[in-house]
């Protein structure tokens, strides 16, 4: 759209944010054009001066920092050979005022300046940029010349390796603090919930770490904590429960206390009595402790309102005056009961944590590796070292204009990093001479997310008060920018979700002022439409047979089936009939299926859509070894390994590679002790011969060539790509090119081993992520997360109605200590469930990650 037909607001907003001679800050809404303010102030402050070197612009992704360098160079590329008249047009809608005819020549020169410029522009990630200061200061920094930077698989394999050394450490010396610890843990943590926390405590190490550190060691940090949760120095898990029992009612006069219960006849104050007779019955103190307590509380642990009905406190005043007391004495007890557990399972954690990290530094330093973490912790430590002044000032002298991208989704440690370059900007008179330096962040906190890696939202907003704080009192221009008019969507999509959000209940953690969002839009008279489709139910189906009923398949009548039928069958009018409506035909990849989660409905979807002979990309992210194409071909290696296996051998031949079926491969089916290997190279019929040369000639290629090799004769020489692709779609062609590359990456750090290779695949979890903006003329179904940036004519909203289930809620939580320094780390409290927490949890903590 030509800026010239943009309301006025939105023209002066956007100079004010690319107004070279102001910092400014810039909360912008979803499609409002952030993206093209931040290339516009890099264009801006290169036409007012800046040389190219001087400018860093850190971006969140590697995508972003290519398409926004694209962005400027495209634009500089353009005015080099853009006539004048344009070109003057060009910059007066820029800057708001006709340039002359010095400013048009500087202009036509910028595309040279900055392609010659040494290193180029300074468009990176944060990482980027810290991996560069690091190489340049590795002694300052105190980590290893040379380093290489952890992939996060490799980085994965040391943490599952490190967690690996410190159980079996545990299990071998189960009466050491590491062993206690451990079996604590386990006792709150099994299987997959061990699994999940551990990768928390991976997530979160460093603030793990600092605290540990700050603390003294694991006790101090748990002394801390039972301090802040009111607990006394010599308050003990065993005292409290001992507690319990040794103060309670008298045991000889339980009996009749629920003779008196039951007195009343009422159904409630039976099930009392029968509690406190269980509890009078049991003999370990453990039980009787938890059945007499459970008398006072609910199942859930909850101490009950009242005791006993009313009947039964009309009859007998006194004694449900005297329940009532013990509840009240319970009830303070259960909550230091609380405390109490939680410090113990809290530091039993903290005592594996540590021995983990302790166990994953030494392995890199072994390597001479960092990962992405340890880039932003080592630059935030060197840029705030004290010795490291002489760092600064260099940095200082190359770095004239910050801009921060995403800034909603920065980390603490990042911002630490960004405002300590930018303490020289706002040094007032000692500042150095010259055009004034700036810093530029553009963001929205609605928009955040990626807490999982430490950003914090609210962050966002508090650094924009210091930056400000900062700027006026050095007399210098900051400029806090909106840009809420969106450019990507109409009116009727935007008041949809002006109107949901209106509702305070529903705009609940969108933001942290609780402010209504209020959403406008550029394309004014466009058509848009928002439809809400009727919920489909479920029906009620015929009663089945134990054995005619299904173990774990959906129904073609069942709600998912039926709804990824009907969003098929309407995408297919879309792009074959055209709309409805507007009569517009909608070209497949116009067309965007958003989720909440890659569950059931996502893959029904995608089955319906080709079915339907729609073009559709595929999943937006897969885990390698759990695409079909991988499995087969993880199979043959398994074959050639072990060719007497007769399910792996059986799955060879109905994969698409030699693609059995079922009636061929029941004739095979052994009867005596041969395997199915001996019993397949016994037949004599072609089709069965045919198979035996190839998994032959596969299993000698599989002792003669590498992995790397191997699978590229299998896919490219012998066909097999081109008959996975024909049996699986084209969305199979991404998971074997990754196959195939994480063979060569295997092989770059280690022996060349098939065997190897099959069992390093299987070790650590490999994600395939398809390139979702790239057009490709299919129909896109992803998650929500995902789709974030992305834009399409037609967006479906496919299961609004599933509930967050909570099962992703983080176990662990930082409490902030109110006694302690303002630069100590928050103590850490490890959650087992909302009614295992002590009360002050609730009130001071906030999630981990």
């Amino acid at each position: 759209m030509n800026t010239r037909t943009l309301p006025i607001s939105v023209i002066e907003n956007q100079r004010r944010a690319a107004e070279p001679r102001s910092s400014a800050w810039v909360s912008a809404n979803a499609g409002s054009g952030k993206t093209t303010v931040l290339a516009r102030r890099v264009v801006r402050l290169l036409l007012a001066g800046a040389r190219p070197s001087r400018l860093l612009c850190l971006t969140f992704t590697r995508a972003a920092a290519a398409n926004m360098q694209n962005r400027v160079f495209r634009d500089l590329s353009d005015w080099a050979v853009m006539s004048d008249d344009r070109l003057s047009l060009e910059i007066e809608a820029l800057e708001g005022h006709a340039p002359d005819p010095e400013r048009l020549q500087r202009a036509r020169r910028l595309f040279a300046e900055a392609i010659e410029t040494p290193g180029g522009l300074k468009i990176m990630t944060i990482h980027g940029f810290c991996e560069r200061i690091l190489r340049l200061f590795p002694f300052e920094a105190n980590v290893p010349a040379g380093f290489e930077v952890l992939e996060s698989r490799t980085g994965q394999q040391l943490l599952d390796a490190a967690r690996a050394a410190v159980i079996q450490q545990a299990l071998t010396d189960p009466t050491s603090d590491i062993g206690i610890s451990f079996a604590r843990v386990s006792d709150d943590a099994r299987d997959e919930a061990f699994t999940r926390l551990m990768n928390e405590v991976a997530t979160n190490r460093e603030a793990i770490a600092e605290l540990i550190a700050a603390s003294g060691g694991v006790d101090g940090a748990a002394m801390r904590l039972a301090k802040l949760l009111a607990l006394a120095p010599d308050e003990t898990t065993l005292m409290i429960e001992r507690e319990m029992l040794e103060f309670a009612l008298p045991q000889s006069e339980w009996t009749s206390i629920a003779n008196a219960l039951r007195e009343t006849g009422m159904s409630t104050d039976r099930v009392r009595a029968e509690k406190l007779e269980n509890a009078r019955l049991l003999v370990n103190d453990a039980e009787r402790r938890e059945a007499y307590v459970g008398v006072f509380t609910t199942d859930k642990g909850d101490v009950l309102k009242s005791i006993a009905t009313k009947a039964f406190v009309k009859a007998n005043p006194t004694l449900n005056d005297r329940l009532e007391n013990e509840k009240t004495r319970l009830d303070h007890l259960i909550q230091r009961l609380k405390a109490t557990r939680a410090v113990d399972r809290t530091r039993a954690l903290l005592s594996i944590a540590n021995a983990m990290i302790s166990e994953y530094d030494n392995a890199k330093a072994k390597t001479a590796a960092l990962d992405f973490n340890d880039l932003v912790v080592s630059t935030r430590n060197l840029l705030e070292r004290v010795g490291a002044d002489w760092v600064l000032y260099k940095l200082d002298q190359g770095i004239d204009h910050i801009l921060v991208d995403e800034a909603q989704d920065t980390s603490p440690d990042q911002w630490r990093i960004v405002e300590t370059l930018a303490d020289e900007f706002f040094a007032g008179a000692g500042a150095r001479v010259g055009p004034p330096r700036t810093i530029f962040a553009v963001g929205d906190e609605k928009q955040s997310i990626f807490s999982f890696q430490g950003a914090e939202p609210q962050a966002f907003a508090r650094m924009q008060h210091r930056f400000m704080a900062r700027a006026h009192a050095a007399g210098l221009d900051f400029a806090p920018v909106s840009l809420a008019y969106s450019f990507r969507s109409t009116h009727e999509v935007l008041s949809a979700v002006d109107a949901v959000f209106a509702d305070p209940k529903n705009r609940h953690g969108l933001s942290f002022d609780d402010v209504t969002p209020e959403h406008q839009t550029v394309r004014t008279g466009e058509p848009g439409r928002v439809e809400i489709w009727p919920l489909i139910m479920p029906q009620e189906n015929p009663p089945t047979t134990p054995w005619d009923a299904p173990f774990d398949i959906m129904r073609d009548e069942d709600p998912i089936p039926r709804l990824a039928r009907r969003i098929a069958r309407e995408i297919s009018l879309l792009t074959t009939i055209g709309d409805q409506n507007s009569g517009e035909l909608i070209k497949p990849g116009e067309v965007m299926i958003l989720l909440r989660t890659r569950n059931a409905l996502f893959h029904a979807i995608i089955r319906a859509l080709k079915q339907a002979r729609v073009p559709v990309a595929g999943a937006d992210r897969l885990v390698l070894t759990e695409h079909i194409a991988v499995m087969d071909l993880m199979a043959l290696a398994r074959f050639a390994l072990c060719p007497n296996d007769d399910l792996t051998l059986a799955t060879v031949l109905k994969c698409p590679l030699l693609g059995f079926g079922d009636e061929q491969l029941l004739k095979l089916v052994p009867f005596g002790p041969e395997s199915l290997w001996t019993t397949l190279a016994g037949r004599t019929e072609d089709v069965f011969t045919d198979a035996v040369q190839k998994l032959q000639q596969w299993r000698k290629d599989a002792n003669a060539l590498t992995p790397f090799a191997f699978f590229s004769t299998v896919l490219s020489r012998d066909g097999g790509k081109r008959a996975f692709l024909a049996r699986l779609g084209s969305e199979a062609s991404d998971a074997l090119d990754e196959f195939v590359a994480a063979a060569k990456d295997y092989e770059s750090a280690h022996a060349p081993s098939l065997q190897g290779f099959i069992a390093w695949l299987e070790e650590a979890t490999t994600v395939v992520k398809r390139d979702m903006d790239l057009a490709r003329g299919e129909v896109r179904v992803m998650t929500t997360h995902g789709a974030k940036g992305l834009e399409a004519k037609v967006v479906v909203l496919a299961d609004t109605c599933t509930a967050p289930s909570g099962k992703h809620d983080p176990p662990l939580f930082f409490i902030v200590d109110p006694s302690a320094a303002h630069d100590f780390p928050s103590l850490l409290l490890w959650s087992t469930g909302k009614a295992d927490d002590p009360p002050v949890a609730a009130a001071h903590s906030v999630p981990l990650g």
